[in-house]
């Protein structure tokens, strides 16, 4: 078959060519919940707002809810994100996941109509009333906004509600862009009722936004496992526990240049969404100058060539001392930088 014979049996809708494998034909980084650099549960109290797996945030209402990865039972994937109801709560406002995308991303959707398509099932004690699981489309006009810290300007959706199994089902959502959106966000929603039991709760892995009218096969934006771990970092990069002595040691630790800051330069595998990352997170290291081990206060900003830089405040250090960050006695270490919307 020759490459235009290919092209053309593989445009299934209006948009024209989307052929089933195409790396960033889909605008949801992580869309297969293949990435977790956070951790692999979380546990959520009421009206919290957090991320989760690379790139999914959720905000949790009156319930205190748990998210983790689980092995997929859907051929084809690895893992799933399960949003629970904890056993046990009361409350019924919406848990609700998401993803935001930022402006740039979002651009080239503008006036043309996208499809949502993903698998999702329930666990025996879904409360949901009649099983269903809300899903949306969400654009707005602004920039590089939050669809739920903060909230999208002139926020325009698409609306579904699809009836859960305890079996792996693909669901689709079509929704029309105005052409003056510059951003586009999805939101998936649990509402539960009653008391919640031992399982209520639903999984989704397969998510994918596409353009055209129709959901093709699911592919990776960036293609391969390597290349979705690379989008990720774009947003959020942690260093691996469990290595602190060894990958954060030879970091390049600037001189104490006074005897309560130290600055160190930060290399990370990919460039971050922004020069400056908006948040720190960390825990249990400590700068070093071979001798002495200094905690204090941590905080992030940028070098003169964009390379993320932290910063020690602490007191007892010595003017143009070399240090370095070390574990401080853990072995479960990081330091991790946000550039998330």
């Amino acid at each position: 078959m020759s490459r235009a014979q290919l092209t053309s049996t593989v445009e299934q809708n209006s948009a024209g060519a989307a052929a089933p494998w195409v790396g960033s034909k889909n605008a949801i980084i992580n869309g297969g919940m293949d990435w977790w650099q956070r951790s692999t549960s979380f546990s959520v109290s009421a009206y919290a707002y957090s991320y989760l797996a690379d790139r999914w945030y959720t905000f949790a209402g009156t319930n205190n809810a748990t998210f983790s990865q689980q092995a997929s039972t859907q051929t084809g994937f690895s893992y799933a994100l399960q949003v629970q109801r904890n056993s046990g709560q009361t409350g019924t406002f919406p848990i609700k996941v998401g993803m935001s995308l930022e402006t740039r991303e979002s651009l080239r959707f503008a006036g043309q109509n996208v499809t949502l398509s993903f698998y999702a099932k329930a666990g025996a004690n879904f409360s949901a009333a009649s099983s269903l699981l809300a899903a949306s489309i969400n654009s707005g006009t602004g920039t590089d906004q939050n669809l739920q810290n903060g909230g999208f300007t002139n926020n325009n959706y698409a609306n579904g509600s699809f009836t859960l199994t305890s079996s792996f089902q693909r669901f689709t959502l079509t929704y029309a862009v105005p052409s003056n959106a510059t951003q586009l966000g999805i939101e998936f929603d649990l509402n539960g009722t009653g008391t919640a039991g031992a399982n209520d709760w639903f999984q989704i892995t397969g998510v994918q936004l596409e353009v055209g009218s129709v959901a093709t096969p699911f592919s990776r934006a960036g293609g391969t496992l390597q290349g979705e771990l690379a989008l990720c970092q774009r947003y959020y990069w942690r260093s691996t526990a469990g290595y602190a002595y060894s990958f954060l040691t030879p970091f390049c630790g600037s001189a104490g240049n006074s005897t309560t800051v130290a600055y160190f330069a930060i290399p990370v595998p990919v460039p971050l969404r922004i020069s400056t990352p908006s948040a720190v997170d960390y825990s249990n290291i400590a700068g070093s100058d071979g001798a002495n081990l200094y905690t204090g206060t941590w905080a992030v900003g940028t070098s003169s060539t964009g390379t993320p830089l932290l910063s020690l405040t602490t007191t007892g250090l010595v003017n143009y001392r070399p240090l370095s960050i070390q574990a401080n006695n853990s072995s479960s270490a990081y330091v991790g930088f946000s550039a998330e919307l």
